[in-house]
């Protein structure tokens, strides 16, 4: 088993922190972790009107926003005008630095307010993949997809017979410096060890953010082939 930015453990969706391992339900703890006036994005997505009216307003540009903002790139970027403006982000409660990042929103206020665009598209996302997403998506829809946010909560009482139970298989963590998944799960993979009996290790790749197969997928192969000859042994 290969976690890919999102440690799976226990009922956890995702290991944010202060429910490493799922224990609030996710659509209580979103409330406490957006706090007051604001809204965190899953549940933003979990409504769907708001959100899918936002995209469709221009869809090719949405996915341009979104994809950019939560890379390397956008966060290196970020991270740098943040330092510029005096914001030590290492030294911040990983909470505040949530609830002051992209992701999460005041009230009132579209997703896409706080997105960045590239000045020229990166290597791993060219202008002939956002025409296919955006003519994919301009398809399908969004209903789909978005509907994994809302279900998050029948989720985890799907799996609230799995609380506690070990993972055996060998296992495997892939995250990224600046993933905002990576980081938010920064708990959980600390005690992946407790409920994975055969951990094969994290390994965090350097400079790239959620898009982590597409960012950096040379390193991603090695690593994932890597893992799978170990196997053998």
């Amino acid at each position: 088993m290969v976690g890919i930015s999102v440690p799976f453990a226990g009922r956890g969706v995702i290991g944010l922190p202060g429910s490493p391992f799922g224990e609030h339900r996710p659509n209580d703890y979103h409330l406490e972790l957006a706090g007051e006036g604001r809204v965190w994005y899953q549940d933003y997505f979990s409504a769907q009107d708001g959100i899918i009216a936002e995209i469709e307003e221009d869809v090719r540009t949405w996915l341009l926003g979104l994809t950019y903002t939560v890379s390397g790139d956008g966060m290196i970027a970020a991270t740098k005008a943040a330092a510029d403006a005096g914001v030590d982000l290492a030294s911040m409660d990983p909470i505040d630095v949530i609830r002051a990042g992209p992701l999460c929103m005041a009230d009132g206020a579209r997703l896409k307010d706080t997105f960045v665009y590239p000045e020229t598209m990166p290597a791993w996302f060219t202008d002939a993949d956002l025409d296919f997403y955006t003519g994919e998506f301009e398809r399908s829809g969004f209903g789909g997809p978005l509907s994994f946010y809302h279900n998050i909560d029948n989720d985890w009482h799907d799996l609230a017979d799995q609380e506690g139970k070990p993972l055996s298989a060998p296992a495997l963590f892939i995250g990224g410096q600046y993933d905002v998944g990576t980081t938010w799960g920064a708990e959980a993979i600390a005690r992946a060890h407790e409920v994975m009996s055969d951990y094969r290790g994290t390994h965090m790749v350097a400079d790239v953010g959620h898009w982590i197969q597409r960012e950096a997928p040379d390193e991603t192969n090695r690593l994932l082939l890597e893992f799978l000859g170990g196997l053998r042994q």
